[in-house]
């Protein structure tokens, strides 16, 4: 870099006292010589600087792999670091999966949502973390937007379901979804899940290590709650950036006098991690995560029908 911008001094310099070369005989075919030096001298440091930074970059992500995983939070006020015994101390699992369902009630139910977009009957909406409730969060949280989607999908809520909680089709209905592996079935409500999603545009491959609670209502609706969590058992694995589902919520809601129909909404905010945790990274998040849901809740309600999922558009 320094060898470019010492480059770019001596052009400036002799741009000054350049003075159409090619109408100046001999003197100006040498100043023209020595231009023509400058520029590709320039070029080629400014291609070498650009080769270190890309470099620093992709160093920077593997030297967050290690990291992230000593400096994960849940990202939600309230709800600190669960402690870690094999995957997660289930002492402390009821406290944690109530005050996530209260999060959850309040941020779902609070004010300062923005509609985005509404389609296919399917609406959008995005909003900032609250700043009055500061405390566990970050300068990256409060920037990364919480995203709700709802939509009536045409299908009975135990059948929407039970195709959301199949770790074999979720890559049908998420198409950024890789893989899912369940690392801990703690009993019939909660699970503890390693999955990891595929790389989009310049992001790598991220991975995520979260608890899966379940409530179901007496209505027959079902409420599936994820936040990350810490475990020993997960480490971040080579290829992948660690990131953290700071909270989401999947409600499959039933419909007054029709059972064949689902009253689904969905709620979620993430931080991939890495360098998406810088300002222009997470202004690209922000933008795909509010495209995201149209397509994940129209792919649901088609294979709850038995039809094939959207293709891939991202």
């Amino acid at each position: 870099m320094t060898g470019a911008m010492e480059d770019w001094q001596n052009w400036r310099k002799l741009k000054n006292v350049l003075v159409e070369p090619l109408g100046m005989g001999p003197i100006g075919v040498k100043l023209h010589r020595r231009t023509t030096a400058f520029v590709s001298a320039a070029k080629s440091s400014m291609d070498a600087a650009k080769s270190s930074v890309d470099a620093a970059l992709s160093s920077m992500e593997q030297r967050m792999d290690s990291v992230l995983e000593n400096a994960l939070s849940t990202g939600m006020n309230g709800l600190g670091k669960p402690v870690v015994s094999n995957l997660i101390n289930i002492d402390s699992l009821e406290e944690t999966t109530d005050s996530l369902h209260s999060q959850f009630e309040q941020i779902e139910g609070g004010e300062g949502w923005a509609e985005v977009r509404s389609s296919y009957g399917i609406t959008v909406w995005k909003k900032k973390g609250d700043r009055r409730a500061k405390r566990g969060r970050s300068a990256v949280e409060d920037r990364l937007y919480i995203v709700k989607a709802q939509g009536t999908i045409g299908a009975p809520p135990k059948q929407v379901y039970d195709i959301f909680m199949d770790n074999n089709r979720i890559h049908e209905y998420n198409k950024l979804c890789n893989g899912v592996q369940d690392l801990e079935v703690v009993n019939g409500e909660t699970k503890i899940t390693w999955s990891c999603s595929r790389s989009i545009g310049p992001f790598k491959p991220r991975d995520f290590v979260t608890l899966i609670h379940t409530k179901r209502k007496r209505c027959g609706s079902y409420l599936v709650l994820n936040r990350a969590v810490r475990s020993k058992g997960a480490r971040p694995r080579r290829g992948f950036v660690r990131g953290e589902i700071l909270l989401a919520g999947h409600l499959f809601g039933t419909v007054p006098g029709d059972p064949n129909s689902t009253s689904f909404m969905t709620l979620m905010q993430v931080n991939p991690g890495g360098v998406a945790e810088m300002p222009l990274g997470t202004r690209i998040i922000n933008r795909l995560c509010t495209n995201g849901p149209l397509n994940f809740i129209r792919n649901l309600e088609r294979l709850a029908q038995g039809k094939p999922a959207l293709a891939r558009t991202m």
